[in-house]
Order: structure tokens, then sequence, then C-alpha cells
């Protein structure tokens, strides 16, 4: 196989990510001096992971981040994700989310005749690898700068296979049905672009765990992309979180498995149903 820097074992991964829980800011753990040999923008912390950490060259290509070999000889591509949490009001949590994750775009026009299995959405959440940072403010700031991001500490990293999850994967595969049975039911129509920019509003309420967004536009461009919810994201870094701390802690889970909000609200008005002249008022 021609070498390629993009190729790990997990083990490799875990020696060279040590260095991400070692209260460790990026600039600290920035070797290549990425941030001053590269305009500081939007995706630099990956870029500091990616060739800092990881030694990586910098590239543009349009495939996983990552390939990580298995124990059956053949390697897993991987989405190396780098996903900011801050300071929480929340009682009982330290951090949250900051904000929904990127994924890819909708693809109006390649999204009406993929298969979920084979879809450029299914490739992006597939395997992930989650790197954790603080998104660290100071007093008076709402939004810090990218030359700012070499003080935000790196919190540490998680790695996310949902394909080998099937519970998991038929919430998100119910979610991408729901964006692509709109689009075609869209194309169907007389003016299918005045449609397309109605697409979030359509299908947020029963999105379970993505949401979309810009909306579409035709002049001046916007494509609408795949996201994962705020309150996904957050669930991830709780679990991981949660599980290095002194008091380990496991988030509590439903005892029967919900995939999509139609499941959710009909389990509802089944419990409903069952209860509501049992209580006293």
């Amino acid at each position: 196989m021609e070498f390629h820097d993009k190729y790990f074992t997990k083990e490799e991964l875990e020696k060279k990510f040590e260095i991400l829980e070692r209260d460790k800011t990026f600039g600290e753990i920035d070797a290549k001096d990425v941030f001053h040999k590269q305009t500081p923008a939007k995706g630099i912390l990956g870029c500091v992971i990616e060739q800092s950490v990881l030694g990586m060259k910098q590239n543009s290509l349009q495939e996983a981040d990552l390939e990580i070999l298995q124990k059956n000889g053949k390697y897993k591509a991987t989405e190396l994700k780098v996903t900011g949490v801050q300071p929480s009001n929340k009682e009982g949590c330290k951090y949250e989310a900051k904000e929904p994750m990127s994924l890819t775009a909708v693809s109006i026009g390649t999204i009406e005749t993929e298969e979920f299995i084979e879809s450029h959405f299914y490739n992006k959440i597939a395997h992930m690898l989650w790197v954790f940072y603080l998104y660290d403010r100071k007093q008076g700031q709402k939004v810090v700068p990218y030359s700012e991001y070499e003080r935000f500490p790196a919190l540490g990293y998680k790695f996310l296979d949902i394909a080998d999850d099937e519970a998991e994967l038929t919430k998100f595969k119910n979610d991408w049905l729901l964006t692509q049975q709109y689009i075609i039911a869209a194309n169907k129509s007389d003016k299918p672009e005045e449609l397309y920019p109605l697409l979030h509003t359509s299908i947020k309420d029963r999105l379970f765990y993505i949401d979309i967004a810009p909306r579409y536009k035709v002049f001046p461009k916007q494509t609408p992309r795949f996201r994962l919810k705020k309150s996904y994201v957050d669930t991830i870094f709780q679990e991981y979180f949660n599980s290095k701390g002194k008091k380990k802690k496991q988030l509590e889970k439903l005892p029967i498995d919900i995939n999509s909000f139609d499941e959710l609200e009909n389990k509802l008005r089944e419990l409903t149903f069952l209860y509501k002249n049992l209580l006293n008022f």
C-alpha cells in the first residue's frame, strides 16, 4: 500500500493523543507552529491536531480525515471533529456544548438517488474521532477571534462509532430519510426551488438528532448542511466528561429504544391513556 500520513492504528492515535489530557492549551501542543504559519481561521484547531499532534501534512482533500487499522486488517475511514464546550449554568454541569456540529451538505441533486448506507451523510457520521476544547471567553467577549484560539485548553478526545450501534444508526437513518423524502417531494412540484428554502422549517419538529442550516438560497448561493443538534453534541460530551471524573457516573437512559419523534409521541400518548385517570390532584 502506498504510504499516506492519514493511516494509523488506534493504539498509535491513543499514544499521540495523550498530550490532549495533560492540561495544555492548543498553543502549547502546536509543535509545528500552525497558528503562526497559517492564517488563523475557522478550522485552525483541526489543523493543529492534524499537523502538530498527528504529524500530517496540510491538505484540502474531500475524503475522510483518517484511516484507522482494524483487527481484520482493513482500514476504517474516520472523520476528525474538533468541537468546543463552554462553561455551563446548568445545575450539575461544569461545561456544555457550544454549538451544533456541521457535518456535510444536504447535496440537493444527489441525495434523491442515494441509499442511506452509501450516502455522503452516512460516510460523515459512521466513524468519528472527536477532540474537545474549552471555548474560553475573556470577560466582555461574546466571540473570540481565531487569532486567540491558541489559548484554548484541550479537554480530551472520544472515538464515536455510530455505524457499530444499530439503535443509534436507525435514528440517524430516520432523520436522513425525512430529509430525502422532502427533497424528492419538492422535485415533483412545479417550482421546487420555492420549496427548498422551507426544508428545515417543514421537518425540524420531526428530526431526532440532526438539524439543517442555513436555508437554501439561489442568490447569493447558500447550500443547507446537515448538523448534529447541540443537544446531541452535549450528550456525547457529558458521557465523555462524566467517565473521566473522580466520581464516574452514567447518564440515565430510557428503558425502551425510541428512534424518532413520531415513536416518542406515540409512546407518550400511550402512557397518557394508561395513567391519566390514576393521578390525584
